[in-house]
């Protein structure tokens, strides 16, 4: 089972004209540790020479993102119908928002604000646009005070 889980997100990564087109802001050697829900492998995605890919085997140096993912929210991704990047972008969040124990998508930061711009994060959420951006404003993400309160508590930080 874990084998084919690893392949489907690996084909969400890697063929999926949407996760490609949305990982371009991606600074080259960003590592993002990937979990999946079942499956004691690590996993781990990297940039490398403008490309994304998800690789088996422990991440090579701390990662400052860790995504944990369930093999079902793994295969809504893959079914959406849509190559749109904002669409595909509220989907991602309404699975991470989801109280459904099988699908579920969670982030731990190891890094702040600076780290995640220097990494190219926040150019993916652009790339979102209007209908990212009221997704995250209609879940109390209205401004950037919300934002950085919600990036502390990714890091398990308090304000």
């Amino acid at each position: 089972m874990s084998q084919s889980d690893f392949e489907a997100l690996r084909k969400f990564l890697e063929e999926r004209p949407a996760a490609i087109k949305a990982s371009k802001p991606l600074k080259n050697g960003t590592i993002i540790e990937m979990n999946i829900v079942g499956d004691e492998n690590p996993y781990h995605v990297v940039r490398e020479n403008k490309q994304t890919f998800l690789r088996t085997g422990p991440c090579p140096e701390e990662p400052k993102l860790r995504f944990t993912i369930s093999p079902k929210a793994i295969q809504r991704l893959l079914d959406f119908g849509s190559d749109d990047i904002g669409e595909y972008g509220v989907e991602f969040f309404k699975i991470m928002v989801s109280e459904d124990p099988d699908y579920t998508l969670g982030v731990k930061l190891n890094t702040g604000f600076i780290g995640l711009t220097r990494m190219g994060v926040f150019g993916i959420l652009a790339m979102g646009g209007k209908a990212v951006l009221s997704f995250l404003a209609r879940h109390g993400l209205k401004g950037p005070g919300e934002i950085k309160k919600a990036i502390s508590k990714l890091r398990g930080k308090s304000d």
